[in-house]
């Protein structure tokens, strides 16, 4: 099943939206990565229909945290 995705930065501005599967965790945008939040808000106030929430973060990666 596919839902709304809202995409914010780290100053919780709304990016734009995107449809993605129930099951998608992460989110790759305009170079930037998203992550899945336990949030979701209404698309609209006078529809019922709530959008996933997508938050900015950076992907951290092992080598860089602790180089061999």
């Amino acid at each position: 099943m596919m839902r709304r995705a809202v995409l914010v930065d780290e100053r919780d501005n709304r990016l734009g939206a995107v449809d993605v599967s129930d099951a998608t965790l992460i989110i790759r945008h305009d170079g930037a990565f998203f992550v899945r939040t336990g949030e979701s808000v209404r698309l609209r106030p006078s529809h019922r229909a709530l959008a996933i929430v997508f938050e900015q973060t950076e992907i951290y990666v092992r080598e860089r945290l602790e180089p061999i």
